[in-house]
């Protein structure tokens, strides 16, 4: 499979990459992380470790499957206007 993707013969799947990189960050976490990180303590990143969802963000998206993709895009950006305007009357 390496021999394919150097040569350009074959494209690897995100998780193909994503099992790749973390199986350099055990030996290597250096590598992956960077020397920066390393000295921080800093090698948890959202790739590796995604974020716990709460109840009503997992009731939310369990809503939103339900709906075509046109709805979901529609309301999705409805949602994020409506979100972003409340955040900034909260500012004020």
């Amino acid at each position: 499979m390496v021999n394919q993707v150097v040569n350009g013969k074959a494209e690897p799947s995100i998780s193909m990459l994503q099992l790749l990189k973390l199986s350099i960050a055990k030996e290597r976490p250096d590598l992956v992380y960077g020397p920066v990180a390393m000295q921080q303590g800093q090698t948890e990143t959202y790739k590796t470790k995604p974020p716990v969802l709460e109840e009503w963000e997992i009731d939310l998206i369990g809503t939103m499957r339900q709906l075509s993709k046109e709805e979901r895009k529609l309301l999705a950006k409805n949602f994020k206007s409506l979100t972003t305007m409340m955040v900034k009357k909260d500012a004020a």
